[in-house]
This record gives C-alpha cells, structure tokens and sequence, in this order.
C-alpha cells in the first residue's frame, strides 16, 4: 500500500505541475526534432532582368519541424533556348529557426570578446575579421554585428562599396565581407534600384570586371547568357522567402539590412564549381546514337545583415554543351 500511494503522489505531481511537463516536452521536441508538415507549391513568374525578359518556373516546397523551425526549399528554372546556355536552375535551401539567429549568435559570442581599442568597445574576432557587436555605447549605435568600419576598414566611409576577402593583416577570410554603401540601401528601399540591381552590383564588383553582366559571368564562371537568369533567380528567391515569413521588402532591408547609418552589410561565401554529365542511348535509330548532355554547378552561401549567422545555400547549374556520338567510331559533334 505504501508502494502504491508513494506512486500516486508523483503522478499527482506530474499532472499538477506545468512546470515539469513543459521542461519534459522541450527537451524531447530540441533533441531530437521531426518533420510534422510539408507545404509544396508552383509558380510561373515572368520578369525583366537586366534588360532581359525571362519566366521562372518556381517550385517552393516548405518544411515544417516540431521545434517550430522552417526549412525552405526553393527552385527557379528559367528555358533560355540560347546557343551558350540552354537553360538554368537557381536553387536554394535555407532553415530558420524559432530564435532568431542574433540571440544564439550573442550566446556563444559571450567567450570569444575582447576589450579592443578603438571609439566601440567588445569588438571580437570572426572569420578573422574584426567585428562589432551589436549595442550603444552613447556615443555610436550598433543595430547588428558587422564589420568594423568604425576604426578598421574603411572607417567611416559610409557611401563606399568595398568588399574584402583578407583582413588587416593579409590573412584569408573563408567569405567575401561585402559592404554596401547608404546610396546603394536607400536606393534600394526607396526602389531607385530593384533587388536584381543591388545582386548583380554585389556579384559584379567581387568578379572584378569593368562591366557588370562581365563581372558576375567572371565570379561564377558562367556563361554571359547565364547572367540575367542567376541574378533574376536569386532575386526571385528572396522575394519568395519574404512573402512566406509575411515580410514586406522595405521592412526587411530596414530591420535586417541595413544599419543605423544607413549602409549595409552581406557576406558571400567563395563558389564551389563542378561539371556533371547526363546522357541517354538510342540503340534503335539508324546506327546507335548516345547524347552527352554536361552542365555546370556553382555552390555558395550568402547572409545578410542581422541574419549574418543563418545563410541561406545556393546551387546553381546551367547547360553547358550536348557531344552526341553517332556509331562506332563517328565523329563528336556539338
């Protein structure tokens, strides 16, 4: 009996204490998260990109998880018909947490800051770059952790785009650190420039050409065909992660974005390339026939602002040549 009663007060104690049943629930739902919903829809979206016209066929696809995260997984396919690119594919997955990334970010920040000199203090390392944290220190606000152009690069030079892949003391970073001027995020906002504009600036200037369709065909190695259909997709990309998280273009780049001073920041993390090959055989035309069909892949991770420490990934891959092969010892042709 004594068994039994001890074994009636803890269920009474369970059943009666919230306390005990959410730190029991949270910690099952952290440690091991499933996916409890998948969402998928389609789109056909047409759009002019550097003076180019062009129709994506979007597929979006969703995931819901039980510790209230979200990974997105979005697809552009654009048909370009052209003799240097046949067609393109902009891919991208990114998850976003129920805390926003910032908070997780100044949690394990805590360690690694140092007492720096300088006008703003708590600067730290990161990418080994110098970063400043996030605050007020009466004097100067920080809205979010970024580069320190305060002190360090390019102090004070608001309205300059620069971006820089070494630090101060020439050693690699493992992403481009990319600033964007106040001119270029308030022409952004006030939509002087479009998304479209401001990515194939960003994209542009890192490839280093004069011109800036030669510039983002140089950063992704890319045929110059290919060039409209990469920027548009992005741009399309992000569009369509802000009308799932039921944010506004102009909010966003205010609140994550742009700083108190009214540039910003983004960081774009070095191309990973590679080719692949499909192909199909016909042994029943005239003389067995087989298709190679090679494309082109580009990888990267790029951030933005506030949202530094959650990147979204892109994939990107674009037709490069057909060789056919006609029976045995027959010529390779394009």
């Amino acid at each position: 009996m004594k068994n039994l009663s001890l074994i009636a007060s803890m269920l009474c104690m369970l059943v009666l204490s919230p306390q005990l049943l959410i730190a029991t629930t949270s910690t099952i739902i952290d440690s091991n998260p499933s996916i409890i919903d998948v969402q998928t829809m389609t789109n056909v979206k047409p759009m002019v990109v550097l003076n180019t016209s062009l129709i994506a066929n979007e597929f979006i696809k969703v995931e819901r998880w039980s510790n209230g995260s979200r990974t997105i997984h979005i697809s552009e396919h654009f048909i370009l018909n052209h003799p240097d690119c046949r067609d393109v594919w902009v891919n991208m997955t990114q998850t976003i947490s129920s805390i926003p990334s910032n908070v997780c970010a100044r949690a394990i920040k805590a360690e690694t800051v140092k007492p720096l000199g300088g006008v703003y203090p708590g600067k730290y390392r990161w990418d080994r770059m110098l970063f400043l944290p996030k605050g007020n220190n009466g004097t100067h606000i920080v809205e979010y952790d970024y580069d320190d152009n305060l002190d360090t690069y390019y102090p004070s030079e608001l309205f300059t785009h620069w971006n820089l892949s070494h630090n101060e003391y020439g050693q690699p970073t493992n992403l481009n650190h990319v600033h964007l001027s106040a001119q270029e995020v308030t022409d952004w906002m006030n939509g002087v420039k479009s998304r479209s504009d401001i990515l194939a600036i960003i994209f542009g200037v890192l490839g280093g050409s004069l011109t800036i369709i030669g510039g983002v065909a140089a950063f992704f190695e890319c045929p110059w065909a290919a060039v409209p259909a990469i920027i548009g997709g992005i741009s399309t990309i992000i569009a369509a992660i802000l009308a799932l998280l039921g944010i506004t273009e102009y909010n966003w780049i205010r609140d994550v974005v742009q700083t108190w001073y009214g540039d910003g920041f983004t960081w774009v993390g070095y191309v990973t390339k590679y080719s692949r090959v499909d192909y199909w055989y016909d042994p029943f035309f005239t003389r067995p026939m087989t298709c190679w069909m090679w494309y082109e892949h580009r990888e990267w991770q790029q951030s933005w602002g506030a949202e530094r420490d959650n990147p979204q990934s892109y994939h990107v891959s674009f037709w490069s040549r057909d060789e056919w092969k006609v029976g045995p010892g027959s010529a390779t042709v394009r």
